[in-house]
């Protein structure tokens, strides 16, 4: 009887180290197959990011020059009620893609439906820092437009909320055609790259003839193509 016992237990147990052994086969194959498809998703996701930011830049690159070797990160706008208090997306919509260029430090709202670039925003000017480790901005206003530095300075603050300009005044010359972006400190001359593509120009000497600013980092000169461009 003890014999017969002893028998019938170790079938048993046999019986149960077999299903065990099936339970963690199917425990590897299964984990293994969420690794697999886990692995495939997430690189689909990453390929498909990557596309979506080369396919943008191409669009994008028709109307600006953009920075090289800097692939932008791509954010899309999806509720536009949640960014209604932030000027810079302050024309945009449901559906806007934001670029974002960590290292050249720029953004760049733009509408895929109409083709079009909403904002433009120097990332080291728009950020909400200290406005004594900021670059110190001057306008001039160099057309025969009256207020033109004063409505700009509104419209820059508008769009690149922490901008840190510091004065608004008339040029001597006020017959510039085009805006002019001068970095009088080397300093901040990323600062005023980011200035000049904003206005799609680039960062030049000081003019002969006209003044250096005291204490001013950046100096911008409002030319008539600010003027042209906001219908006045």
């Amino acid at each position: 009887m003890n014999h017969i016992a002893k028998r019938y237990i170790s079938l048993n147990m046999t019986k149960i180290q077999k299903i065990w052994m099936l339970i963690i086969v199917l425990t590897i194959f299964i984990l293994g197959l969420a690794g697999y498809f886990f692995y495939k998703n997430t690189s689909n996701t990453s390929a498909s990011e990557q596309d979506e930011a080369k396919k943008l830049t191409e669009e994008i690159s028709e109307f600006m020059i953009l920075p090289e070797k800097d692939l932008p990160s791509v954010a899309t706008v999806s509720d536009i009620t949640k960014l209604k208090d932030q000027p810079f997306f302050k024309n945009a919509k449901n559906g806007n893609k934001l670029l974002i260029y960590v290292n050249s430090k720029q953004a760049i709202l733009y509408d895929p439906e109409i083709h079009k670039i909403i904002n433009v925003g120097p990332l080291d000017i728009a950020t909400n820092q200290n406005t004594n480790s900021q670059a110190k901005i001057a306008l001039r206003n160099g057309t025969t437009t009256a207020g033109l530095a004063s409505r700009e300075e509104i419209e820059l603050k508008n769009a690149f909320p922490g901008i840190n300009i510091v004065k608004t005044e008339s040029s001597q010359i006020t017959n510039y055609k085009t805006t002019l972006v001068i970095a009088l400190n080397p300093e901040a001359k990323d600062a005023a790259n980011s200035l000049a593509k904003f206005y799609n120009t680039s960062v030049v000497q000081l003019p002969s003839g006209e003044p250096k600013p005291e204490e001013i980092d950046i100096l911008v000169i409002l030319g008539n193509d600010q003027v042209a461009s906001k219908g006045n």
